[in-house]
């Protein structure tokens, strides 16, 4: 099983940011909360703020878990909401595309099957 770390994070407008999975990854052309891998001898929290400093290069405010859920049978996905601290920072480094949307255009996209209950339980 890997472990996995998601960051459902609001900028100072309220909306949250989403990134679209590129064309060279597995599942591209989804949209996700980013984050990434566990990595040995690491909490949950500090992969979740070492993946948006490598792949958005922001800093978040992680406030609390919200949802987690097993996908795909071998990745178990821990979904944590917060802030981004430096907007002005981000970087597209690992995602095709990146919005900041209001929850209820995220449940437009194509997302992997799960997110829409993270979604609910914002």
């Amino acid at each position: 099983m890997i472990e996995v770390a998601c960051g459902v994070m609001y900028n100072k407008q309220n909306k949250i940011l989403m990134g679209k999975r590129p064309s060279n990854k597995f599942y591209k052309g989804y949209w996700e909360f980013p984050g990434g891998q566990l990595e040995k001898n690491e909490t949950i929290e500090e992969c979740l703020k070492r993946e948006w400093i490598e792949e958005l290069n922001l800093k978040i405010e992680i406030e609390q878990e919200v949802y987690s859920y097993f996908y795909d049978s071998k990745y178990f996905c821990r979904f944590f909401k917060g802030k981004i601290v430096d907007e002005e920072n981000l970087k597209m480094i690992e995602h095709e595309e990146i919005q900041f949307l209001d929850k209820q255009d995220i449940y437009k996209l194509k997302i992997f099957e799960g997110d829409s209950v993270v979604l609910d339980k914002l």
